[in-house]
């Protein structure tokens, strides 16, 4: 059974302390041809909105620090090593549907 992908949506708002949009959603799974939203795509959309609403300072937090941490969120809901999800899988290889 998939992860519902408004579970992740909930979990990663709650944990970044960002609202992703319809708009913004349907805009990375439209970019894909697969009709599949890329890891690292939602991550850039996170991390984009983190920084412009000033939440997380990049510059002090890092890139990569933000990137684990996205990792973590998505392990934590599909049950996947965190080592094993990558900015090029998407979503429904995570097995979020």
């Amino acid at each position: 059974m998939g992860i519902d992908l408004l579970d992740i949506f909930f979990r990663l708002e709650r944990v970044f302390g960002v609202k992703l949009t319809r708009q913004d959603v349907m805009k990375l799974w439209k970019q894909n041809a697969d009709r599949d939203i890329l890891v690292g795509d939602l991550f850039e959309l996170v991390r984009r909105t983190t920084c412009q609403n000033g939440l997380i300072d990049e510059e002090i937090d890092g890139e990569e620090k933000l990137w684990r941490l996205f990792q973590e969120v998505l392990s934590e809901a599909t049950g996947i090593d965190v080592e094993k999800i990558t900015r090029d899988q998407g979503l429904i290889q995570l097995g979020i549907v």
